[in-house]
Order: C-alpha cells, then structure tokens, then sequence
C-alpha cells in the first residue's frame, strides 16, 4: 500500500477531515511504544465517539522532542461530524492517560493525506505505522482487484 495507491479512495471522500491524536511523550521509539499507539487507535475507531466516521488513512509520525520521542497520529477521514470533546474523552481512555486531539476539516484530501504519510517514506509501510479502514480500505481493495485482473488478462491466464 503506497500513497499513490491510496490517492483515489481518497479523493472519493465526501466529509474529509484530517484528524491528529497526539500520544504521550516517549523514551524510546521502539516498535512496541508504536505498536500500543496503533493497538490504541484500533480501539478508538471502535469506540461510539467514532461511530460516524466511515472511513479513512492512519499513518504514525514520531518526532524527536530533546532527549524524548513524541508519538502521535495523522489521518484523513471521512465523517460528517465528530464531537471534538467526546473523541478527545475515548481517546484518553483508550490511552490511559490525558490525550490530545486536533481536527480541521479539509477541502484538499489529497494534500492531508500527503501531509499524513510524509514521515519515513522508505519505512513508513510497515504494519505497524499505517492502516487504512472503511470506505477507504474497500476502495483500496477494489482497485486491486481491478488490477489483478487486468494482469491476469494480459497473461491471458482468463
């Protein structure tokens, strides 16, 4: 899964919203402080306060703050409306700790999803740091299959 496979699903978005959840200050970047972020998200997009979100692209951005880490998460969704307080309680629940969130309708999806996945480029498609759900991931799987086929086709193995 690459972002120019991801531009179209994208780009179909009817609400897009870019959405930032910023998680706690860490020693480390390991790939198991990642990993709990991600596995804390994975939660919230099962919590009600996300309940009106159909879709949309995570990617997680670690950047150095001093002799620190700072995890946290970009994505693009699509949701008519989010209440801002009631996201920011069940992501602070998810977490076990006071979590911050940012959101900020948005016109250009693609430009939030370029926003979204600008870190890491060479590493950033590894599970644990980008996930795709909903209406996006069914598109997504849907061009893919659009394009085996036309393999297939091509090999005349149909």
């Amino acid at each position: 899964m690459t972002p120019t496979q991801l531009t179209g699903p994208v780009r179909e978005m009817q609400w897009p919203i870019m959405l930032t959840l910023s998680g706690p200050l860490s020693r480390s970047c390991s790939v198991k402080a990642q990993r709990k972020l991600m596995r804390a998200f994975a939660k919230l997009r099962r919590t009600k306060a996300f309940g009106a979100v159909r879709g949309g692209i995570a990617a997680l951005e670690i950047k150095p703050s001093g002799k620190r880490f700072h995890l946290h998460i970009h994505a693009v969704v699509d949701a008519k409306w989010i209440d801002q307080n009631a996201l920011e309680k069940a992501w602070s629940h998810t977490l076990d700790l006071k979590g911050v969130i940012h959101l900020e309708r948005t016109r250009t999806p693609i430009a939030a999803l370029n926003y979204s996945t600008k870190t890491e480029p060479v590493k950033i498609w590894d599970r644990h740091k980008l996930t795709c759900w909903g209406n996006v991931r069914n598109a997504w799987l849907a061009g893919n299959a659009v394009i085996r086929v036309r393999r297939l086709l091509r090999r005349g193995a149909l």
